[in-house]
């Protein structure tokens, strides 16, 4: 028959002693505090690297904006500049002051439509070459266009003498003064094409004496020779005195 053991035969009982609340466990990297910590560091290290990601994305992304906005900065100027070189003479010089408020509009135009104020600078800087390689061709273009407003103003008076000494080839006085109208005229467009003194003389000679053989060519049409043979010799007299006080 089976005994039961007793209280005595299975000898006192030893309390095994655990940590109770009031003890930590020291110098053990799995310990509640420990893990906390790398938890945090590791973290730590994971945001930074991912801030550093978008950061480097932002910048990026900012890059290739401002590189659209100069494409598209760039077209509205060239579209603008050929706008302007269509015109011609005095209509490009009274235009040139609105071309020039409207480059600084398309400038800052293209700027509002950047995403922040970082691309919007940037922008700002890199836009300024083409924006003054612009004002530039339009006020070379202008400089040319007066000259060539000018040149049109003397083409007509010139065009005018020759016609007025035909008209009035019987006046010699009118003849003269047309004559004098026409050489001055042809002589300023060759000093403002930037011509010689001596070639701008030359060209003078040759226009007065173009309209005093238009004069003395009229009055031989007319029949009328022998004021034809006056002028003649008047023409030359001024001849002598022209290179005289011109060409000598």
């Amino acid at each position: 028959m089976a005994k039961v053991p007793s209280a005595q035969s299975l000898g006192s009982p030893t309390a095994s002693v655990g940590p109770t609340v009031f003890q930590s466990p020291v110098n053990d990297p799995n310990a509640f505090g420990a893990n906390i910590g790398q938890a945090i560091e590791g973290s730590g290290a994971q945001l930074a690297q991912t801030g550093e990601v978008l950061f480097n994305q932002a910048i990026e992304d900012g890059k290739r904006e401002e590189a659209l906005l100069q494409v598209s900065f760039n077209e509205k100027l060239i579209s603008l500049e050929q706008e302007f070189n269509a015109l011609r003479g005095e209509d490009a010089v009274e235009a040139e002051e609105g071309f020039l408020i409207r480059v600084k509009e398309i400038r800052d135009e293209v700027a509002n439509t950047s995403s922040n104020n970082w691309v919007a600078k940037r922008f700002g800087l890199k836009s300024s070459v083409a924006e003054m390689g612009t004002v530039n061709r339009i006020i070379n273009t202008t400089r040319k266009a007066r000259i060539q407003a000018e040149d049109d103003k003397s083409a007509a008076v010139i065009t005018e003498a020759h016609q007025r000494a035909v008209e009035l080839s019987e006046n010699t006085d009118e003849v003269f003064m047309a004559a004098q109208q026409a050489g001055v005229a042809a002589r300023d467009v060759i000093e403002r094409a930037g011509g010689s003194v001596e070639a701008a003389n030359t060209a003078m000679e040759a226009e007065v004496s173009s309209v005093f053989r238009g004069a003395i060519e009229s009055n031989l049409v007319k029949r009328k020779t022998s004021l034809a043979k006056e002028q003649f010799d008047f023409a030359a007299q001024v001849y002598v005195v022209f290179h005289a006080r011109f060409l000598a």
